[in-house]
């Protein structure tokens, strides 16, 4: 998945939110059931990873599970 790919999924993404946006890494805030966290993620899982497999990984619900 390119980088522009990964930010456009967590733009929609009703959860996620860019904190921080870094040559190698990105910081994001990750909110379900009134509860936040922020989760640091290095560009090279992006480029290794399915958005499926990401989301698993860092046990972040599916959108449309959220929704």
């Amino acid at each position: 998945m390119t980088i522009q790919e990964f930010l456009e999924r967590v733009e929609g993404h009703p959860c996620l939110d860019v904190v921080h946006l870094g040559e190698t890494i990105c910081i994001l805030r990750c909110t379900e059931e009134g509860v936040s966290r922020e989760i640091r993620l290095g560009f090279w899982a992006v480029a290794r990873c399915e958005w499926e497999q990401l989301l698993r990984a860092l046990s972040i619900p599916a959108a449309s599970a959220v929704a």
